[in-house]
């Protein structure tokens, strides 16, 4: 596994059809982004904003099957 950093994607997340299967299957440790939930929040306090990117560990095997998976199915969105 290497290290990687990447950006946090905020909000309700739409997936191409068929992804969260091939996910699970083809690259589960792909990581290429960090999911922070629905909200951007900010500490009325420090001012302090939810952040924009996280350290991940990531399989590069993973990172070329997802690769792949995504370049074959541009499409369907769900």
């Amino acid at each position: 596994m290497k290290k990687d950093r990447v950006e946090i994607i905020y909000g309700l997340m739409a997936f191409r059809a068929g992804y969260e299967k091939a996910e699970q299957a083809l690259f589960p440790n792909a990581n290429t982004v960090a999911f922070g939930g629905c909200v951007i929040m900010t500490d009325p306090i420090s001012g302090q904003v939810s952040p924009k990117f996280a350290e991940v560990l990531y399989c590069s095997r993973c990172r070329f099957e997802n690769k792949r998976w995504n370049s074959t199915n541009r499409r369907n969105i769900q």
